[in-house]
């Protein structure tokens, strides 16, 4: 007859076991997501720079790269929300090289909002790109964060969103939240107007529908 104390020991071990399989899971799976997010990264920074070399190639009265720089900064835009949602999994580690694969995410995010910016007032493009602060921890981040998702599907290639953590530790993030007299998150940039505080869906959609001019309202 097994005693009792033996019995403990082996659940002991077992529940070791588990727990030290589950360190490993997570240590393993967060290594995963790293690596294709930094892969992304790097390709995102050269891919920037060949559309900041057309943008510069447009200033110089070059208006045949109006389409190639829509296309161009469209898709950054989508991958770079592919990165976002893979570095929302990582969200919360204090590990250094992922801290610093954000820092990379952040300065291609608001290059990628300055060049769709301009590309959009030279060419007369009929999109509105969104700079969108939040922080951490923040509940209405959380709230407005899943509005501006629902925003995304409701208007693909419309409204292009470029999503910024306020705590990320760069210069141009402080410049930027300086400049807008950003005093709270969540915080969205719409063509120059600051709207601080969670905006419902309804808000946002009042505010795409008085400007942009192609779409459903």
């Amino acid at each position: 007859m097994v005693s009792l104390r033996k019995v403990y020991l082996i659940a002991g071990i077992i529940s070791l076991i588990l727990y030290l399989a589950g360190l490993f899971t997570g240590y393993f799976f967060q290594r995963v997501v790293f690596g294709e997010v930094e892969k992304n990264i790097e390709k995102l920074k050269k891919d920037l720079e060949n559309a900041q070399l057309e943008y510069m190639f447009l200033t110089l009265k070059a208006k045949g790269s109006c389409q190639i720089l829509s296309s161009l900064t469209n898709e950054l835009t989508s991958r770079l929300y592919f990165v976002l949602n893979e570095l929302i999994k990582l969200e919360g580690s204090q590990d250094q090289k992922v801290m610093e694969v954000k820092k990379d995410y952040t300065m291609l995010a608001i290059r990628t909002w300055i060049l769709k910016s301009n590309t959009k007032e030279i060419c007369e493009e009929d999109v509105l790109p969104v700079l969108y602060f939040y922080s951490i921890p923040c509940e209405d981040c959380l709230k407005q964060g899943k509005i501006l998702d629902e925003i995304k599907i409701m208007y693909p290639e419309k409204v292009l969103t470029f999503t910024i953590d306020s705590g990320v530790n760069l210069p141009i993030v402080q410049t930027l939240i300086k400049s807008y007299n950003i005093t709270k998150t969540p915080a969205l940039i719409i063509e120059e107007q600051v709207y601080q505080g969670i905006l419902s869906k309804e808000e946002l959609k009042s505010i795409i529908c008085s400007r942009l001019k192609n779409v459903a309202c």
